[in-house]
């Protein structure tokens, strides 16, 4: 099945060499003419006739355009009427081919959804599959025994991540682990860490013992000045909330 077209060229015949020595021959006329205030306006009628000329011979070749171009006008608007006929049925079919993708798609990430849970069982931590997954493990080349392996890989990794963080020997153990599990980073957790470890509070040379009041509903106001980086004053910041910890900046 194709379009078969014949195509006969136009031709266009015209006395353009008679004409076009009979208007070298008028502008001759004009040419190195200076019109002076008396003659201003007969150079303005002389303008005018040219200017005449000129558009008389452009709308003839405007007109024979136009009736040269109505056969390409209208195959063009049959083409396109070909063209949108085969493109909604070729519609129709991409929508029931991308439905029947997703459809496939969506029992892929179930299935991937229980290799997850059984490798999670594995481990002595929780975390959502969303965490490590992979749209690559969707393709349909991707097989069960490779997104097995990739899920292993990356729970382990994440074992080995909550080791370290336990061999600090943290107070703020629980709070590293918090920061850990937002985004599986352990360099950005091992930076907040630091920064917990540098509040150094210098000892004053005089000590004067203030009985102190225990009460914990009581609410003080302190003030501090810190140096850090825009990133360890992020960090800061999600200390104090996790603790909830009024402050301001």
């Amino acid at each position: 099945m194709e379009l078969k077209t014949k195509l006969e060229l136009g031709k266009i015949e015209s006395n353009f060499i008679e004409i076009k020595k009979q208007i070298e021959n008028e502008v001759a006329k004009y040419q190195g003419i200076v019109y002076d205030v008396a003659i201003i306006k007969e150079a303005k009628t002389d303008k005018a006739k040219l200017n005449k000329l000129a558009k008389s011979i452009n709308d003839e070749r405007i007109k024979l355009e136009k009736q040269y171009n109505e056969p390409f006008v209208e195959f063009k608007s049959q083409v396109k009427q070909l063209v949108n006929i085969i493109k909604s049925t070729s519609n129709e079919i991409d929508k029931q081919v991308k439905d029947f993708e997703e459809l496939e798609k969506q029992k892929k990430y179930k299935l991937i959804e229980e290799l997850f849970s059984d490798e999670l069982e594995k481990f002595d931590f929780d975390i959502l599959l969303e965490k490590i997954f992979d749209d690559k493990w969707l393709n349909k080349s991707m097989h069960n025994k490779v997104i097995s392996s990739a899920i292993q890989h990356h729970l382990m990794n994440i074992e080995n991540d909550l080791k370290a963080l336990r061999m600090l020997k943290s107070n703020n153990e629980e709070i590293l682990f918090e920061e850990y599990f937002k985004d599986l980073n352990l360099i950005t957790t091992m930076e907040l860490n630091e920064i917990l470890n540098k509040t150094i509070i210098d000892e004053p040379e005089e000590v004067i013992e203030i009985p102190l009041i225990k009460d914990d509903n009581l609410i003080e106001e302190h003030s501090i000045m810190i140096r850090c980086t825009n990133s360890q004053l992020e960090i800061l910041e999600r200390f104090l909330k996790v603790n909830k910890i009024d402050y301001f900046i």
